[in-house]
């Protein structure tokens, strides 16, 4: 399977599982850059219903739902330095990353802060 065929675009998320994550920002970075330009025909592959784009989108902000059944998800590589996602009842999840390049593509560690978390500055 290539990465333009629909079930294969989970396939670079699957790294982590054998304890090689690296492949994963590797690869999503390698991706995004090389296969999904802002032209027409800019993408390789096939795009029914949406998917291509929607992995572009996912992989951007940095994570993919490897099962979503469940809310397994498995962080990549974001290309963004902040990101907001709105969600139901006034929520947002927001991104935020630090030294973020194109030399720097690993994620080296991740905070989650709820609204019942103090920040301590």
């Amino acid at each position: 399977m290539t990465h333009g065929n629909e079930p294969g675009h989970h396939t670079i998320y699957l790294y982590p599982f054998i304890g090689e994550q690296w492949k994963t920002a590797n690869k999503a970075r390698y991706i995004m850059k090389n296969m999904y330009r802002n032209m027409p025909n800019g993408l390789e592959g096939n795009e029914d219903c949406s998917q291509m784009s929607s992995w572009y989108i996912f992989s951007s902000l940095g994570f993919y739902p490897v099962y979503p059944f469940n809310g397994v998800f498995v962080f990549g590589s974001p290309l963004f330095d902040k990101a907001s996602i709105s969600l139901p009842q006034n929520r947002k999840f927001e991104i935020e990353v630090i030294n973020n390049s194109s030399d720097n593509i690993y994620i080296q560690s991740v905070t989650l802060i709820t609204s019942l978390t103090k920040r301590v500055i």
